[in-house]
């Protein structure tokens, strides 16, 4: 046999090119890794924040837009942190930020007289729970 050949008559570098179209590319080679994991959640909460449009879904980045796409596919992604629905998101988040903005006081103080309300609410909970059973 020709050196350089497999038993079953192609050649290494063959063998080769067809392991790297068989195989998808990560950020390590054809193994998802750790870094995957990484970037993948980080993307993640950058879709969820919004972000997504600004960094690569709008087409800058393919590269990176068919990572995550990829990484969206994998049955642990979804199971660990699930599909990001952003329409709602991508609309309420920015809009958000700029009302604190405009008007922080009523804002926070909003936010703390919801807050106080949830905590009373979970005291007395708390209490009658303990008092009567």
């Amino acid at each position: 046999m020709a050196p350089g050949r497999h038993p079953g008559g192609q050649t290494q570098a063959g063998l080769r090119r067809e392991v790297r179209q068989k195989c998808e590319l990560w950020l390590c080679g054809c193994a998802f890794t750790l870094a995957d994991v990484l970037l993948g959640a980080t993307l993640h909460r950058l879709k969820f924040l919004g972000l997504s449009k600004k960094y690569w879904e709008d087409g800058s980045r393919p590269n990176l837009r068919s990572f995550f796409e990829r990484v969206q596919r994998r049955f642990a992604f979804r199971k660990v942190l699930g599909d990001v629905h952003t329409t709602l998101l991508s609309a309420v988040i920015p809009n958000a930020f700029r009302l604190v903005k405009r008007k922080p006081p009523s804002f926070f103080g909003a936010s703390f007289l919801m807050g106080s309300l949830g905590g009373m609410g979970y005291f007395a909970y708390w209490y009658l729970k303990k008092k009567y059973i």
